[in-house]
């Protein structure tokens, strides 16, 4: 179970806070302040905009869904008038709050660059670089474009510091449990007894040859960057704001991918934090104005087996299985004051970023480059690893409430829970 309860680890160490979050001491997520925006774990529909029909959507699950889990307040729309939205990015949608207009250049930039990006990394495409290597009989030599390297680069990371439990060959797993490309959700009936490293999966540090942004591998291998994936566009799209924006002063914006954030106004905004058992809560608060802010939860993601056992999407990568005893995880990153905005060349399949970076590169260095990626696969990573040994290796702050209703929290995360 995630805790924090008596640990330590060099070089912070982390104050503990457990508390019991009864049901009953929560709020309506409408009350929370009419500055907020509300935080859920994925988007559900676009406000004011009519979503356009998705060829290859990726229900947050086979359950009806409900209503949208991400609103602005009269506080937001105000103060960030402009919205572009972008209805079947990654299947979950992107909206980006803008305090000016952005000129329609941009605004087709970033929605041809979304394309580029699925024909690369998306396993819910056969034609995708990603689908072509989980259908190569004898493996193969795969290029991707260069902007890719940051992404490979904080994955090598996060499968080493959780000690494998966080791996993108867990794709082969979400297949088997009925997270496929045709959203089945009907898993396999030997899914047991095959998924995970333990019983011969492909890894990704022994099955997967990594040059720079060239993957090498001699089997099929199903690959899902879900854990960062998100993130990583965020970030990407946000060096394109930064270029291509065309404004004399720095512009204010929230971009959100399906609930993962990245915040950059004047004066914090206010995020709920819903409660996984019941959407329309929320089970605390934080407040936001220069960062990355990301949740994970199965609350929107889940479905059954034949005989009943409730499944999900985040799995620990060596037994393959759904983790349950975490219910949901906040994650905060905000990158030094100095950071160097991400960019993102759009043009040609080879985009270039100054997220490429090796996994050389101090943690520091990763929150500065691409905050929304690292906070995106932490809030993964908490649910298979403690706190303090992912704090050992990155800059973040974090909340997470358990299973049982306890919950936890990093000294410096920016809100916390409700306790009374």
């Amino acid at each position: 179970m995630a805790d924090f309860a008596g640990a330590t680890c060099a070089p912070v160490t982390l104050a503990v806070v457990v508390l019991p979050i009864p049901h009953n001491l929560r709020i309506n997520i409408d009350t929370v302040s009419k500055n907020s925006i509300h935080r859920g774990f994925t988007l559900n529909s676009l406000q004011g905009k009519t979503a356009h029909h998705n060829p290859h959507p990726e229900p947050p699950s086979p359950q009806p869904s409900a209503g949208s889990t991400m609103r602005a307040m009269t506080g937001l729309a105000e103060r960030l008038p402009r919205v572009a939205a972008f209805p079947e990015a990654l299947g979950t949608g992107l909206l980006l709050h803008t305090d000016v207009a952005l000129d329609d250049g941009l605004s087709n930039c970033i929605d041809m660059f979304i394309s580029t990006y699925e024909a690369a990394l998306s396993r819910f495409k056969d034609d995708s670089t990603v689908g072509r290597m989980r259908t190569a009989t004898h493996g193969g030599t795969f290029d991707f474009p260069d902007w890719a390297l940051g992404l490979f680069g904080l994955y090598d990371q996060l499968f080493a510091s959780t000690n494998g439990t966080i791996d993108p060959c867990v794709g082969e797993d979400l297949i088997r449990l009925g997270y496929d490309e045709s959203y089945s959700f009907t898993p396999a009936p030997d899914a047991a007894e095959h998924a995970g490293a333990i019983h011969g999966r492909a890894i990704w540090s022994a099955d997967v040859e990594r040059h720079g942004t060239t993957l090498v591998t001699r089997g099929p291998v199903a690959l899902d960057f879900g854990a960062c994936g998100k993130g990583y566009l965020v970030d990407l799209l946000a060096g394109m704001l930064g270029d291509g924006a065309g404004h004399p002063q720095p512009i204010q914006y929230v971009i959100d991918a399906g609930g993962d954030l990245l915040v950059h106004t004047d004066e914090p905004i206010t995020i709920a934090l819903e409660d996984p058992a019941d959407p329309a809560n929320a089970v605390g608060t934080v407040e936001i104005s220069h960062g990355a802010f990301c949740a994970s939860s199965p609350s929107r993601r889940h479905w059954s087996d034949a005989a009943g056992h409730q499944l999900h999407h985040l799995l620990n990568a060596i037994d393959g299985l759904p983790v349950d005893d975490v219910a949901a995880t906040w994650v905060a990153v905000t990158p030094p004051s100095s950071a160097i905005t991400t960019k993102t060349s759009t043009h040609g399949s080879n985009a270039s970023t100054t997220a490429n970076r090796d996994t050389d590169d101090s943690s520091n260095t990763v929150a500065a480059h691409v905050p929304v990626t690292l906070a995106d696969g932490l809030a993964t990573a908490l649910f298979t690893t403690p706190a303090t040994q992912l704090r050992a290796h990155f800059p973040f702050e974090c909340a997470i409430l358990n299973a049982n209703r306890t919950a936890a929290q990093s000294p410096n995360f920016p809100g916390g829970f409700f306790t009374h």
